[in-house]
């Protein structure tokens, strides 16, 4: 869909409510924070500098270095507290409590609106109307999220893994939070498919300094991060890219588990799941035991 979308540019401080973490912890926090910026997601958006802690908050700098909407920078602070979580190595509760933006000059501002702010609005026409917005028409498109149940889990056949991100795009576009945790390195998916707003995490075990990145072998780890998502974005999807990989890296029975314990955790929300996979990688009685957990979604 093409959106004409309003753009701001100011800058501003944000809080962030922290629980359970020692000094030395904290300190390490903080170091994540910084190291943010240079990360491919963030390095032409924003600095993060950190202005200061205490035991239960931490107070961040975020200079914009272009203008981005409201949708974008509540993406960009889900992204950053992601980024942080994973470099501390620990379970840790991080809650946005406050942001302060800078007013005292104006930030560069495009002709550009952000029609989702009204998608639910029943003063949506007359709004438009009255302060003479143009939105372009939507672009006719495969409506394949239209079919898709909340609180689902889906397997999407595939060998390339392409329509698995295009349907993920797409479900994102229309309001949905998104977290991928794949076998490709997030730059080169970001880049491939125009995932500005969605998460994402390399499945590797090569260290990956400045990115996000998860150990295949952690299956806990997995399964708490997309679970933490699922439930704290209200309208969120997650994509898995890499099952194959995770079944090699592990067993198929220690995967089937992870798959069983999100399917538990998500049918109790309004989240969704995708899961790309090639069927030829497994055996028909593994595959068997999979699509017991997961409803095959054809893309």
């Amino acid at each position: 869909m093409e959106r004409r979308l309003v753009e701001i540019r100011y800058n501003f401080d944000l809080t962030i409510k922290v629980e359970g973490l020692e000094f030395d912890e904290m300190m390490l926090l903080c170091n994540a924070f910084d190291a943010y910026e240079i990360t491919e997601r963030s390095k032409d958006l924003a600095v993060v500098d950190v202005l200061g802690f205490d035991e239960d908050n931490i107070q961040l700098k975020v200079t914009l270095k272009q203008s981005l909407t409201y949708v974008e920078i509540a993406a960009y602070i889900r992204d950053l507290m992601t980024f942080a979580k994973l470099q501390v190595g620990k379970n840790i509760e991080l809650k946005p409590q406050k942001v302060r933006y800078n007013l005292r000059t104006f930030g560069a501002q495009s002709d550009i609106f952000d029609e989702r702010v009204l998608e639910n609005s029943p003063m949506r026409e007359r709004i438009l109307k009255q302060y003479n917005i143009k939105v372009k028409k939507e672009e006719k498109g495969p409506k394949t999220y239209k079919k898709i149940e909340l609180g689902r889990l889906y397997l999407i056949e595939e060998a390339e893994h392409d329509r698995s991100y295009k349907l993920f795009k797409d479900i994102i576009a229309h309001g949905y939070s998104g977290l991928c945790i794949s076998r490709s390195q997030p730059a080169k998916i970001r880049a491939q498919y125009g995932l500005e707003n969605a998460s994402l995490i390399w499945l590797t075990r090569n260290s990956a300094p400045g990115k996000p990145w998860i150990v295949p072998t952690e299956l806990s780890k997995i399964y708490i991060m997309i679970s933490e998502f699922i439930e704290k974005s209200g309208r969120g999807i997650a994509l898995i890219d890499g099952l194959e990989y995770l079944i090699t890296q592990n067993s198929f029975v220690s995967v089937l588990k992870l798959v069983q314990s999100l399917n538990d955790k998500i049918m109790l929300t309004s989240g969704l799941c995708l899961i790309s996979i090639n069927p030829q990688a497994l055996s028909h009685a593994e595959y068997a035991l999979l699509e017991r957990e997961c409803k095959r979604l054809k893309v």
